[in-house]
């Protein structure tokens, strides 16, 4: 879709660049789009474009769209860019790109050099890329739009509306290689109005493909995805003319006998796409012309391509009798000519000529003639003569197998007289001689072959192809098909073979072949055997007829062969098995080779892979030996299972050295041996089992018989000293069973073993760690199995370091520690640490006074957690360690307290009531904040006021107050008082009723 886009981008642009007025608006005026094949998959593009000058300039690049009917969603384009300098063959006229392609008079220009000219003229402009296919198909399409179509042309309806399109499609899966057709006439030619013109585009195939010629409306259309090509109408009348396209028109335009106005005297050859009418009319009108390209494959006729070919043809006010053309048909040999369809058949490979005359009826014309010859006709020579009124055209050509089929021969005839009459204008006319070649039966060359080779024939020309043989040669069965084109021939002797075809019509049908049998050489040799470093004479046995047939030798490869080119070279030092090809070449025929092999043997002598070796006696020795097709034998041979055996088994009864030798005849003895070391297989003995106390140690100590070097192995080894020695010392902690092995260096092992049982030792069971209070006591313990003695350490503080149950009395933290032996007399060690926890504390004050009311918080200095107190009378709580006492009478009480750790402690205080309460005053105090800012009564146990009075010295009273608990803060009426001497009378009763009465003097101080 984006190569879409980028297309009609482009066209898109090429019309927003043109003028605005009609006649400048467009330009295009003829057109087609061919193809070349380059390489694989890969073609050159040429877009070749014919411009109306009187329009738009041509466009600086085109784009070509291309799609596939096998991926119809794909769609690529290719941008093709203006040729430069001369444009490429077919170029008759050795035009450069853009050159001005009119057919005027000397010294007259067309619109092309001047804008004014009242000559219409036209610019061939040619494009090209080279564009590789992603895949392949038998169905690509490319096509090219430029818009717009000249406003002049008079046969479509709107042209200056309408885009130029042209395509053109190939097929590169079943005709890869192919290009498609050409051209080699201009597509804008002149004729005048009411004269009778021929015309052919003179379409050629560079590949001999078969044309077919198809008129078609002109197209329009888009490029890529949605291009949508469709027919442009032609112009048509109305019996209203204003309805009329375009308004006026009163021409009938069809496609069949009128395309162009010329009164329905339109022709057109469907073979050689030749073109004829008389216009009626001055006019510019397109034609379009379709080539369809078939090729024979698989013996079906396919069609592989297609062309389309804008053409424009210029209708002027002229007078130009057309020339009388004509073949001589006195001139013909080598053909035969069709006087219906104008037609000359002939033969391939027969020569053919013939001549043509193109006369004029006006002496004053200057005729010049050209054709397609060159690119049409390959091999073909034209030769032309005559009066500049009346010209002659000789043709002669002797065609090949590979040309049969039509060739469309076409002739330009011009007449450059450039009277009055022709407008200006070279007037020209293009005859068409069609020249069918038939394939002349042929079978393709008399061959040689070597006996036992096989001939490929091939017939050409014709078809139902019959084979025979002649008398002599090999039977028919050595072809390989009797009825096809080309069979494989297997004969034995020289044998002619024969074909008949059924194109007799015009050319001979039958032919003979000889294929040539040449006698095989015949080559025989024998195998043979040599040994290494030895020399050997080899020998071919060579047969050659026909007497007389030289032969060359070649013996590949040529390694080790004194001479690689003679039948009896000698093979020195070789050293592997060869196989030899020996060729033997007729230089007599050439090409006949026959070959043969022969394999050398060559015996290497032998490999014997044993070292030295050891092994235990008793064992065998495997011998790893390989060699060729020797005579073996050992020595010695005791032991030996097979003495003439390349690999036995040997038993040796004691160490030796064992020979092998390895004899062929003609060769030198090969010698090789190896040393056998027999070793003795060890008896062990580890010793007896043994037991120790846990913590004590043991030697092992081993005997290993016959004498002999040994290595030695104590397995488990992580409680033994060394493990690599015959007497070692065990100390571990756990009972062990060992294995001991003595080994020789060949492997000869022998074990035994022994256990070391490991009394435990850990036999004692103590009582567990424990704790005291001070000036407490405890009894520790012990027990064990066979229990024999035991003793205590330390030994204070402790009833008796014998006893089983002592009773200990420490006076710090101490371990006690019991030694002991059992019945087998191995030592145990346990013991017991003590600790001595913190002693418990209390302190009271021995006592303490209340006054009635009153209470007080016993609050000892402590560190035990546990309280008990006694009595609980008189205590808010006794089970903690701070109670509040409030006892009637006076009281003992007595705490006991209780550690963390169960230690305990006792106290006690006398808690003492006194009879009554008590009252009194200060003499002094400071106002403020302090603990003496206000004056108050003092009293200890519960009293009631009466009365309290102060006065200054002047007997004012400031103060009073029957609240035992409000105090003066030595202020009046919110004024601070001076300082100085105040008089206080107090009354108040106390707990048991009592009147007491104070009066005196207060300082106060600031």
């Amino acid at each position: 879709m984006k190569k879409f886009t980028k297309a009609l981008l482009v066209c898109l642009t090429l019309l927003s660049l043109m003028p605005t007025t009609k006649v400048r608006a467009s330009h295009c005026a003829g057109a087609e789009l061919l193809y070349e094949w380059v390489s694989d998959s890969t073609y050159r593009l040429y877009y070749k474009f014919y411009r109306d000058c009187v329009g738009i300039p041509q466009p600086a690049s085109v784009v070509a769209c291309y799609y596939t009917t096998c991926s119809p969603n794909q769609f690529y384009s290719v941008t093709l860019n203006p040729v430069v300098g001369l444009l490429p063959p077919p170029n008759p006229r050795g035009l450069n790109n853009g050159d001005d392609v009119s057919y005027l008079c000397p010294g007259l220009q067309s619109t092309c050099t001047d804008p004014s000219s009242a000559l219409p003229g036209y610019q061939a402009w040619w494009y090209t890329a080279t564009v590789t296919l992603p895949s392949r198909c038998d169905h690509w399409t490319f096509e090219v739009s430029n818009s717009a179509r000249n406003a002049a042309i008079t046969n479509l309806c709107n042209p200056s509306s309408q885009s130029l399109y042209v395509s053109t499609t190939l097929d590169n899966l079943d005709a890869q290689g192919d290009s498609s057709p050409n051209f080699s006439t201009l597509p804008v030619p002149y004729t005048c109005i009411n004269e009778p013109y021929t015309y052919n585009n003179g379409a050629y195939d560079v590949n001999n493909d078969s044309l077919h010629f198809d008129m078609i409306n002109p197209l329009t259309g888009g490029c890529g995805a949605g291009s949508n090509p469709t027919a442009i109408g032609f112009a048509y009348s109305n019996p209203n003319p204003a309805l009329a396209c375009p308004p006026g028109d009163t021409d009938n335009f069809n496609l069949l006998n009128n395309p162009l106005a010329c009164a329905y005297t339109f022709q057109f050859n469907n073979n050689t796409g030749s073109m004829y009418f008389i216009p009626t009319e001055q006019q510019r009108a397109v034609l379009a012309v379709k080539v369809t390209e078939y090729r024979k494959i698989n013996g079906v006729a396919k069609k592989i391509g297609t062309v389309e070919r804008d053409i424009q043809m210029v209708i002027v006010p002229c007078s130009n009798e057309l020339p009388n053309f004509n073949i001589q048909s006195n001139t013909l040999t080598g053909g035969t000519l069709d006087p219906v369809s104008g037609t000359i058949f002939a033969c391939s490979l027969n020569p053919l000529h013939f001549c043509y005359t193109a006369n004029s009826a006006n002496p004053t014309s200057l005729l010049i003639a050209s054709d397609n010859h060159g690119t049409v006709i390959s091999g073909a020579n034209v030769i032309y003569s005559g009066p500049p009124d009346s010209l002659k055209g000789c043709f002669t050509w002797t065609p090949q197998p590979t040309d049969t089929g039509e060739k469309v021969y076409t002739i330009l005839v011009k007449d450059s007289s450039c009277t009055p009459s022709s407008g200006g204008y070279i007037l020209q006319q293009v005859y068409t001689i069609p020249i069918f070649i038939f394939p002349q039966t042929a079978i393709l060359n008399d061959t040689t072959i070597c006996s036992g080779d096989a001939a490929n024939l091939q017939a050409v020309g014709g078809s139902d192809f019959v084979w025979d043989v002649l008398p002599g040669g090999s039977p028919l069965s050595t072809l390989s098909c009797t009825s096809c084109s080309n069979p494989t021939a297997r004969p034995t002797v020289t044998t002619q073979y024969t074909v008949t075809a059924n194109s007799d019509l015009y050319c001979k049908n039958k032919d003979t072949v000889t294929v040539t049998v040449i006698p095989s050489i015949k080559v025989s040799s024998v195998d043979t055997t040599t040994c290494v470093n030895n020399s050997l004479q080899l020998n071919v046995n060579i047969v050659a007829p026909p007497p007389g047939n030289l032969y060359t030798v070649s013996w590949s490869p040529a390694t080790f062969l004194s001479n690689p080119n003679i039948a009896n070279p000698i093979i020195s030092n070789d050293t592997a098995t060869t196989q030899y090809i020996v060729t033997v070449a007729s230089t007599t025929y050439g090409h006949c080779t026959v070959f043969d092999t022969m394999n050398v043997k060559v015996l290497r002598g032998f490999k014997l892979h044993n070292n030295d070796t050891d092994i235990c006696k008793g064992s065998f020795v495997q011998v790893n030996a390989t060699g060729s097709a020797y005579n073996y034998s050992w020595i010695p041979t005791q032991g030996v299972s097979d003495p003439t055996f390349i690999a036995p088994t040997i038993t040796p009864d004691t160490s030796r050295r064992y020979v092998l030798t390895a004899s062929y005849p003609g060769c030198r003895d090969s010698v090789q041996s190896f040393y056998i070391s027999v070793q003795p297989v060890p008896v062990v003995v580890a010793g007896a089992n043994k037991t120790i106390c846990s913590g004590d140690t043991a030697q092992l100590h081993a005997s290993v018989s016959p004498p002999y070097v040994y290595s030695y192995l104590w397995t488990p080894d992580s409680s033994l000293n060394v493990d690599s020695s015959i007497s070692v010392i065990f100390s571990g902690l756990n009972t062990t069973t060992f294995h001991f092995t003595a080994t020789t260096s060949a492997g000869c092992k022998g074990t035994d073993s022994l256990t070391v049982r490991v009394l435990k030792h850990s036999f004692l069971v103590v009582s567990s760690d424990t704790a005291v209070c001070p000036h407490d006591s405890l009894n520790i313990h012990v027990t064990g199995d066979s229990l024999k003695s035991f003793y205590w350490n330390p030994n204070y503080a402790i009833s008796d370091t014998t006893n089983a149950n002592p009773t200990i009395y420490p006076v710090g933290n101490v371990r006690y520690t019991v030694y002991a032996k059992d019945s087998n007399n191995c030592r145990d060690t346990a013991s017991v640490y003590v600790t001595l926890r913190p002693a418990a504390v209390i302190s009271l004050p021995d006592s303490v006074t209340l006054y009635p009311g009153d209470s007080v918080q016993l609050d000892p200095l402590t560190n035990c957690l546990y309280f008990t107190w006694f009595p609980p009378l008189g205590l808010d709580n006794s089970t903690i360690s701070n109670p509040t006492a409030k006892p009637g009478v006076s009281t003992r009480y007595k705490v006991t307290g209780i550690t963390e750790f169960g230690c305990s402690t006792v106290d006690s205080i006398d808690v003492f009531v006194a009879p009554d309460s008590y009252i009194a005053l200060p003499n002094a105090f400071v106002p403020g904040t302090g603990p003496n800012s206000q004056l108050k009564v003092l009293h200890l146990g519960n009293a009631t006021l009466t009365s309290f009075h102060i006065f200054n010295r002047w007997g004012v009273e400031v103060f009073q107050s029957t609240d035992i608990n409000k105090g003066w803060d030595g202020t009046y009426g919110g004024q601070p008082q001076p300082m100085g001497v105040y008089v206080y009378t107090v009354e108040a009763k106390t707990f048991k009723g009592k009147i007491i009465t104070k009066q005196g003097n207060i300082t106060l101080l600031r």
